[in-house]
């Protein structure tokens, strides 16, 4: 992610080999992606935690991911 209208978003296209332009997000998807981040970041037991609880609530989304473990 990238704050909007920062100098990054032009260059964006010539740094990430995957990048593929600009995808809207569900509101909601987003909004729990902000929420799951600030509560992860108060300690490193609630990262482990938080970031695996959200991959279960995605657990489809994630399906055909090349990152995700098995």
């Amino acid at each position: 992610m990238a704050p909007r209208g920062d100098k990054i978003t032009e260059r964006l296209p010539e740094l990430p080999l995957n990048y593929d332009g600009i995808r809207a997000v569900a509101p909601e998807f987003y909004r729990d992606v902000v929420s799951t981040c600030a509560r992860a970041c108060r300690e490193p037991a609630a990262n482990i935690r938080e970031m695996k609880d959200f991959v279960k609530r995605y657990v489809e989304h994630w399906v055909d991911c090349a990152w995700l473990p098995e």
